[in-house]
């Protein structure tokens, strides 16, 4: 199977990060398709800084878009990679984050080991696993967690379709858009992921518990609750499961709370 690879980096004020991020990209031994860089209204000299990184491999085998628009958010970028992505394979990177040297060779051999995989990802973060292991997640499994940060995954273009990330939803929108993936045929897809980290963010921000988007865990359980609400009034979710994967879910939120001192 010939695999290409598109990769979608939403942009905003992050000309300080922006030439590391896409440096992990380029550096990796399996070479992407394209690199996809939407500057969404930045204000600083975000737009000036991707013309000068395109300009910087214009020697190597990868397409550089640059998208530009106004300030709408990051999944209104997504959206737009997505409607111009050439590649077969969709994936995705923060331009604060970067991808572990081997990311997509360890990912082509899961497609290689799993070729009816649908999403492939796993965790973000500067840590090692102490045993390396891979695993298959059906859309049950990801109604109890998420296994897929953003900026570690890779979706199969051909399943996708007309499926984006909802742009009125400003948190846990990534989860909802893995969540709809899966639930398109229960039986047929799957996902699988690593139990390691493919990906970290340059600041070595964590996941929550700092500041910025991801740290409003307040935020982000209501549209956790929100993904649950839509799935089962699309009736992809029983009213037995929905009950059960809220009240989980809470019981996460609750723990959370405490790891992070917010409740105190």
């Amino acid at each position: 199977m010939n695999i290409s690879i598109s990769v979608v980096i939403p942009c905003y004020n992050c000309s300080e990060t922006i030439g590391q991020c896409v440096e992990s990209v380029v550096n990796q031994k399996q070479k992407v398709k394209e690199i996809i860089l939407i500057n969404d209204g930045s204000s600083d000299s975000t737009l000036e800084v991707l013309h000068k990184i395109k300009s910087s491999y214009q020697d190597i085998l990868i397409d550089f878009v640059i998208i530009d628009q106004v300030n709408q958010g990051p999944s209104v970028a997504r959206n737009k990679g997505l409607a111009v992505a050439k590649g077969n394979w969709i994936a995705f990177l923060d331009s604060d984050d970067m991808w572990i040297e081997d990311k997509l060779d360890i990912q082509l051999a899961i497609i290689k080991s799993y070729p009816n995989a649908l999403i492939l990802g796993g965790p973000s973060g500067n840590w090692q696993a102490k045993k390396k292991k891979l695993s298959v997640v059906r859309f049950s499994q990801l109604c109890f967690k998420n296994f897929f940060v953003t900026p570690s995954t890779m979706v199969k273009k051909d399943v996708i379709r007309e499926l984006r990330f909802n742009e009125n939803q400003k948190y846990s929108e990534d989860y909802r858009f893995f969540l709809e993936l899966l639930a398109t045929d229960k039986k047929k897809y799957f996902g699988v992921s690593t139990n390691f980290p493919l990906s970290m963010n340059i600041h070595g921000k964590r996941s929550y518990g700092d500041k910025g988007l991801s740290s409003n865990i307040f935020k982000m359980q209501k549209g956790e609750l929100s993904n649950f609400r839509q799935l089962y009034k699309e009736r992809k979710l029983s009213f037995v499961m929905y009950s059960v994967v809220v009240v989980f879910s809470n019981c996460k939120f609750f723990r959370r709370c405490i790891i992070t001192n917010i409740c105190n």
